[in-house]
């Protein structure tokens, strides 16, 4: 990949630290809104404590796929 265009769109319910992968809800430090709509959020996890930034698309939505549940598992 060379270009940001090549690169794939990642839809995830919940934020995850990119470090210790936890899904312990991160500390919001901070919140920007973006001219585009979009809004920028620096966190600080609370396992490891390293700091990262997440983004929030409204114009960005999930794909909805019949039969899959959390973790990706089938449900009745």
């Amino acid at each position: 990949m060379t270009a940001w265009s090549d690169a794939p769109l990642v839809v995830v319910a919940a934020v995850r630290c990119p470090f210790c992968d936890t899904s312990a809800r991160p500390l919001i430090v901070r919140t920007e809104a973006a001219g585009d709509g979009a809004v920028f959020r620096r966190a600080i996890c609370r396992d490891c404590s390293r700091k990262f930034w997440t983004c929030v698309d409204p114009e960005v939505r999930p794909m909805i796929i019949p039969g899959v549940g959390k973790a990706g598992l089938d449900v009745p």
